[in-house]
């Protein structure tokens, strides 16, 4: 259902727009943004880790077929997360993935990105990957929810044009009952 709610929510984006709606999920790193995508499209395709692991920007569009990967020879996993032994880094590379899932059926194309305040990385990716965002998922670590790092960025967005912004608290299970 808030799958469906959120699509009914995007199209409304959707109408005013020529190309795909490009939806750009953003965040802290280890805000759950990867988790979050693969929950969207129903299967676990980017990698998902305890530490920060998504080391570039991946779009995920649309396609008939279960999985095509376009510009990558090896194991998706092992390419973008850097916690893989076989990872070599490659910045400001775009990695495309192709995916038959509904959420990007009606020509929408989801951004994952590699997170702000990253302690391998700076908010380079993440910043570029926004210049083409047309609505943006910021994911918040539940413990973190609200924090002035988070204020910080909205407002960012805002300054910057974007005013389609959604938000996705994450890992909750940790929440407990006072």
């Amino acid at each position: 259902d808030d799958e469906i709610r959120l699509v009914n929510d995007l199209s409304d984006v959707l109408l005013n727009l020529t190309s795909p709606l490009t939806v750009t999920v953003i965040g802290p790193f280890n805000s759950g943004k990867s988790t979050f995508i693969n929950a969207m499209i129903e299967e676990r395709i980017l990698p998902e880790n305890i530490n920060p692991s998504t080391s570039m920007v991946c779009k995920i569009g649309y396609c008939n077929s279960h999985l095509k990967i376009q510009y990558i020879e090896k194991e998706l996993k092992e390419f973008v997360d850097r916690n893989s032994s076989n990872y070599i880094p490659r910045t400001g590379d775009v990695l495309e993935i192709f995916h038959n899932n509904i959420f990007c059926e009606k020509d929408i194309v989801i951004v994952d990105t590699p997170g702000f305040n990253d302690p391998y990385m700076d908010d380079e990716e993440t910043n570029n990957a926004l210049k083409k965002a047309d609505a943006v998922i910021y994911c918040m670590h539940i413990s973190q929810a609200n924090s002035r790092l988070d204020a910080e960025k909205i407002e960012y967005l805002q300054k910057n044009g974007i005013t389609s912004i959604f938000f996705a608290i994450g890992f909750s299970d940790l929440l407990q009952n006072v």
